[in-house]
């Protein structure tokens, strides 16, 4: 995964999500260090080449005078959503530490943080996680159980005993995970042996709900998976 510098004119957005409503969003990167074949931000315009992610080392001072600024009209987003079209823990030792140091800057004024991940969140990270449990929600993607699935549709993404083994760190601390099956693919990963495993899976670890996803075929996203999906 090779990083290049994209300087940021904000850190937080607003309203490009419409079901987000006033909701802020924050993503750590523009592109996404998964490689996903799925992957719809993959297919924005200005997206970074395959193999690539672009940062901007400024991220977390930029953000901390967003949020203090004197000149601010508008009151604290009491919630951010972090990564909406990129993954903040997967890209690199880089990538975790600005995503940790915003989590800092959010959390350390009470601002509310849900972020999704298909990655390893650092110990580090962790514990500021846990420091702020009641204001944290974590989702972790998982669509299927078979490395196979995971080194053939999410390349650079944690295997699932990694994702398993994420849930069940999180449950210790007292941050109730989210799982989600997404996603769901026609005749890739939704027979019912491969979901039963699956389900049976999170059930071992306490888990009793979750929420799935079938695959959207935007159009640039077909044709990705035209080009890359595997026979």
């Amino acid at each position: 995964m090779r990083l290049i510098t994209i300087p940021k004119k904000y850190a937080l957005t607003r309203g490009h999500i419409a079901c987000l409503g006033e909701v802020a969003t924050l993503n750590v990167t523009r592109g996404c260090g998964g490689g996903c074949v799925f992957c719809f931000a993959r297919c924005f315009s200005g997206a970074p080449p395959s193999g690539t992610v672009g940062v901007d080392p400024n991220l977390p001072a930029l953000l901390r005078q967003e949020l203090d600024s004197p000149r601010r009209k508008r009151p604290l987003p009491a919630f951010v959503v972090m990564s909406t079209a990129s993954d903040a823990f997967l890209g690199g030792p880089e990538v975790a530490l600005l995503a940790r140091a915003c989590l800092e800057v959010l959390l350390n004024r009470n601002i509310g943080v849900s972020l999704s991940t298909r990655g390893v969140i650092p110990d580090a990270v962790l514990a500021l996680l846990q420091r702020h449990a009641s204001r944290v929600r974590i989702t972790i993607p998982l669509p299927s159980l078979s490395q196979d699935y995971v080194r053939r549709w999410e390349p650079r993404a944690a295997t699932p005993d990694e994702r398993l083994f994420m849930v069940q760190k999180l449950q210790e601390l007292v941050i109730q995970p989210n799982v989600r099956l997404d996603p769901i693919i026609p005749f890739v990963n939704d027979t019912t042996e491969s979901l039963r495993q699956l389900l049976s899976a999170l059930q071992s670890l306490g888990i009793d709900r979750g929420t799935v996803s079938f695959l959207q075929l935007r159009p640039g996203v077909a044709q990705q998976i035209t080009d890359e999906a595997p026979l």
